[in-house]
């Protein structure tokens, strides 16, 4: 049996064939226990968002960028990749920077009305700034930028929802292109195929997608799958402003 003693920090052992042994020991004061980081109160108040930061930077970069350059222009693009365009950005460096993404933040830097705006007439430019738009900032005139911009097209594979630019037809019959592998997921995506001698067949005529129609995930993973680009990446100018002057292209 044992007992003990909360007083007085002990602990007494009885055993019927040994004396009793009385044991001390000290217990850590929990007030010099480490704090646990857990509790730790934080004040929301005081932490800023980098979501935050960023949008007023890409504001702030808008308007150096107004004061920096003669001319601020509307660009308007279809078929936007990354890829592309970085190719472009390229091609312009030390002429002009490209801003885009964040078009309300951009409005935002510009000015939404003739209350807020930055510089005078600033604010249509604003207005004229929508999903597939982007900024362009530069000291070339604007038959200059028309016609650099107008001249760049690069193909690419269509994503889903694009419009397919023409119809495609696979006849019955071997499908070379594809290695016996591929038969499997052929199939997933809706072709009618079969593996025969380790061949894949298309078992009948296929049409894959129709001219003007939207493309589906599986129609644009085939038209990839066979290396057909149905996607054009091109510009276009849809305004400019220039010393308080704003003009309207479309």
């Amino acid at each position: 049996t044992y007992r003990s003693s909360a007083a007085q920090n002990s602990l007494l052992i009885c055993c019927p064939k040994f004396s009793s042994v009385k044991l001390s020991f000290s217990v850590p004061s929990t007030s010099k226990m480490p704090k646990s980081k857990r509790s730790k109160k934080v004040v929301l108040t005081q932490v800023e968002k980098k979501g935050r930061q960023r949008k007023e930077v890409l504001a702030e970069q808008a308007q150096e960028n107004v004061e920096k350059y003669k001319y601020v222009y509307v660009v308007s693009f279809q078929n936007l990749r990354n890829v592309l365009m970085q190719q472009v950005r390229e091609e312009w460096r030390g002429e002009g920077t490209f801003l885009g993404g964040k078009i309300k933040v951009l409005a935002h830097g510009l000015g939404h009305s003739i209350n807020d705006e930055f510089r005078p007439e600033l604010h249509k430019i604003s207005q004229m700034l929508g999903a597939d738009t982007m900024l362009l900032f530069t000291d070339a005139s604007p038959k200059d930028v028309a016609t650099r911009l107008t001249a760049f097209s690069e193909t690419d594979f269509a994503r889903s929802g694009a419009p397919a630019t023409h119809t495609v037809t696979l006849s019955e019959g071997p499908l070379p292109q594809f290695p016996f592998s591929m038969e499997t997921t052929l199939r997933k995506l809706g072709m009618p195929v079969s593996l025969k001698q380790g061949d894949i067949l298309l078992d009948h005529d296929y049409t894959v997608c129709k001219d003007g129609e939207k493309l589906t995930p599986e129609q644009a993973r085939i038209l990839k799958l066979m290396d057909i680009k149905m996607a054009t990446m091109r510009f276009g100018l849809k305004a400019v402003w220039t010393d308080g002057k704003f003009k309207s292209f479309v």
